[in-house]
């Protein structure tokens, strides 16, 4: 099995912690590095870690979008 990420997103509170973020660069690096793909091939990209753009915020903008598209909608599904 072989798990492609081109990049992790961490959310949440915790994702506002850059020393957070740093460190799972660097684990996620070493374990690029240690990886018995290397062998195969040199060229293994190594995902980009991020944080989330709203951060703890994200759950409060999604349920706003949900309750907004709602409203847009009539009973049978077609825009208002």
């Amino acid at each position: 099995t072989l798990l492609d990420l081109e990049r992790i997103a961490i959310g949440g509170g915790i994702s506002r912690q850059p020393l957070l973020i740093e460190g799972l660069r660097k684990a996620v690096g070493r374990l690029v590095a240690a990886s018995p793909m290397r062998h195969h091939n040199p060229t293994l990209p190594v995902p980009t870690i991020v944080a989330c753009k709203f951060f703890n915020e994200a759950n409060l903008i999604g349920a706003l979008k949900l309750r907004l598209d709602a409203n847009r909608t009539t009973p049978d599904g077609l825009e208002a």
